[in-house]
């Protein structure tokens, strides 16, 4: 039997990336969001692999209605004015949001995060 599993390409993101991407721990809602937005993954016994670029582009076209856009760390830097053993020395003492891990060397920040901390506000969603 031959099974035709979807084409992914780019780099892969894992279940465990997806839920802190989308900030839940429901995979109902990992399943629902990549239904509604058409993107193409693969079910491996309960592991979701899909392609990261089809998460960030349809997390970058959602309604603005929350800013869930995700910054490297060029721009977290120049949106901070800190340099990056800073941040990494801030993120260990809990004094910055914590990064996103998309694969094993690509990690992002939640903007509305950054800006929070930006603010004063210590509340960031990690």
């Amino acid at each position: 039997m031959c099974i035709a599993y979807p084409r992914i390409t780019n780099m892969m993101i894992t279940t465990n990336a997806l839920k802190e991407i989308l900030n839940t721990d429901s995979i109902e809602s990992i399943y629902k969001f990549l239904n509604n937005n058409g993107i193409n993954y693969f079910d491996h016994d309960g592991a979701i692999i899909t392609s990261e670029d089809s998460i960030l582009t349809a997390l970058s076209t959602k309604a603005p209605a929350i800013d869930d856009t995700l910054l490297n760390l060029k721009t977290v830097i120049d949106l901070t004015g800190l340099g990056k053993a800073t941040i990494y020395k801030y993120m260990k003492s809990d004094r910055f949001p914590k990064q996103i891990n998309l694969s094993a060397r690509n990690v992002r920040w939640r903007k509305i995060d950054v800006t929070a901390w930006r603010e004063g506000k210590t509340n960031w969603s990690n």
